[in-house]
């Protein structure tokens, strides 16, 4: 994979992250740069390109109905630009809050109802990540 300095990149094992290249090793390793500023080092082989999404899903709240479309929505959430629900994908939910690049999740009818952030579609997040 061709980068040069300043690309972003997505790191493919361990937790799912954005990073950004600050130089190239001369064996095939990139020093790198999370969104928190923390450094590291990584393989060229685990190594993604990563294009920046076309629209940003911060602030707002998604009803997934069932087990599946929940799932399929965090998963695309993750794939968006490392919104992160926990080490790992919440069962049970119906409601997401996408705050930043934290998600969060209820299941109370009046708690989504009353939250000021702008309600989107599942599957506007899921032709979102198809894009990906």
């Amino acid at each position: 994979m061709k980068v040069k300095i300043g690309d972003k990149i997505r790191s493919r094992y361990g937790k799912e992250r954005i990073l950004t290249v600050q130089s190239i090793g001369n064996v095939k390793f990139y020093d790198v740069i999370d969104e928190n500023g923390i450094h590291d080092v990584i393989q060229e082989d685990y190594a993604r390109p990563y294009k920046e999404p076309a629209r940003s899903f911060k602030e707002t709240k998604v009803r997934v109905y069932n087990d599946e479309l929940s799932r399929k929505v965090q998963e695309a959430l993750k794939k968006l630009g490392g919104y992160l629900i926990g080490n790992r994908l919440a069962d049970g939910v119906r409601y997401l809050f996408i705050k930043g690049n934290k998600v969060t999740f209820g299941n109370m009818d009046n708690y989504f109802n009353s939250r000021p952030e702008k309600e989107v579609q599942a599957y506007e997040i899921l032709e979102e990540a198809g894009k990906l």
